[in-house]
């Protein structure tokens, strides 16, 4: 008899997402200091701690943050500095939502 354990498996769902881009606030909605590479805002539809890769940019991030504009499948990516957020300006990803 084999048994699968599914405690450590992970899924994820890839979906076409807007994406903007922030730099400023010394602290994220869910208490933590946002990081370059690591901090997203996104809706309410996603939870904190939620995992998101965006292939184009080859890192995932995590929801660690919420934005007034933001709902739907929409998030704001957490830059350095504001002339990054700039460059970046709005972009349509693709991204894989991890499960």
């Amino acid at each position: 008899i084999t048994i699968a354990s599914r405690g450590s498996q992970s899924s994820s769902k890839t979906i076409t997402m807007q994406a903007t881009a922030y730099y400023a606030g010394e602290r994220t909605a869910s208490g933590t200091k946002p990081q370059a590479n690591r901090t997203i805002a996104a809706s309410r539809d996603y939870s904190f701690g939620t995992k998101i890769y965006i292939p184009s940019m080859g890192q995932t991030y995590v929801v660690e943050d919420r934005g007034g504009a933001i709902s739907g499948n929409k998030i704001d990516i957490y830059f350095n500095s504001r002339q990054e957020a700039v460059n970046f300006g709005r972009r349509t990803l693709e991204v894989q939502v991890m499960q």
